[in-house]
């Protein structure tokens, strides 16, 4: 290689170098831009979710997938919650909780009794989460008269917004207090749930009703005479309606979106699918999975 090739060698090495280094700084240029368009896409999300506390900030101006999985965290906890008063209640009465569990589930192993609490938590939200599917629950009188799909979105968004951030949702169910369908919806799922229990086989469990809510939650509705002199059974009774809320809310909430937002409901034995399905309850049975936002084509 003579000299001017040498040169010219050399030259179109500095060339591609230079040329390199350009297509490099945009390149990093790009990325920064990316960055900065997804954190600005991510940013109202992000801030409309931060410090969830069962409430919702309002500065989101509708419903999302997002706002419905937060609630669905909320029933987890809820329906966690209540489950522990209710084990305790029924212990407490002479029910072996835990040998009535794995007769539920014979063809589960159970690492440790405690984890017999999921069987019980999956009992609740499939009775809690029963006729999900229609838009009152097929509660007679919570149905809706003839509306604008539109509209009737807008509707349960709206009364989304009302009920989430509710700190004494008893307030509603009192007997005293106005007729509303949260307090319908209450008082059906109390008989519900009463009804499931006791096909459970709880031997030592007599009147279920008695046992679990007392005098303060009746037929119509939770007792306010009663409600401050009946520390356990109101508390039951209250863990109770916030769990019903929770899941009213999931409701409200599945019923603002379109297309509604759906249940995937899988028989017991059925193999578990992580890529598609996400138990409601950790580590129980699947009985009840987790609602999807699904966008029909």
């Amino acid at each position: 290689m003579n000299k001017r090739q040498r040169t010219e060698a050399e030259e179109d090495y500095v060339n591609t170098r230079s040329q390199i280094q350009k297509l490099e700084k945009d390149s990093a240029a790009k990325d920064v831009r990316i960055v900065e368009l997804e954190n600005k896409s991510k940013f109202p999300e992000q801030r409309n979710s931060n410090n969830f506390s069962g409430g919702q900030s309002f500065l989101d101006t509708g419903p999302t997938p997002t706002l419905l999985y937060k609630a669905l965290e909320r029933v987890n906890t809820t329906s966690s919650n209540f489950t522990k008063l209710l084990m305790l209640a029924l212990s407490n009465d002479g029910v072996p909780c835990s040998t009535v569990a794995k007769t539920l589930k014979p063809s589960v192993l159970f690492e440790r009794d405690a984890h017999t609490k999921f069987v019980y938590q999956a009992l609740v939200c499939k009775v809690l989460f029963a006729d999900f599917e229609s838009e009152c629950f097929n509660i007679e009188d919570n149905a809706l008269g003839i509306l604008d799909p539109e509209q009737s979105r807008e509707d349960n968004f709206q009364r989304y917004k009302d009920i989430v951030d509710l700190q004494n949702p008893e307030e509603l169910v009192y007997e005293d207090a106005t007729n509303n369908e949260f307090r319908r919806f209450c008082i059906k799922k109390r008989e519900d749930l009463i009804t499931a229990i006791s096909h459970t086989e709880a031997r030592g469990a007599r009147n279920l009703g008695a046992l679990l809510f007392g005098q303060v939650f009746a037929a119509d509705g939770m007792r306010r005479r009663l409600a401050s002199s009946n520390e356990p059974e109101f508390k039951m009774t209250s863990s109770f309606v916030r769990f019903a809320l929770s899941v009213f809310i999931v409701h409200k909430l599945a019923f603002s979106l379109h297309p509604n937002a759906r249940i995937f409901r899988v028989q017991d034995g059925k193999m578990f699918d992580s890529q598609y399905m996400e138990p409601v309850v950790p580590h129980a049975d699947a009985i009840l999975l987790i609602l999807h936002w699904i966008v029909e084509r």
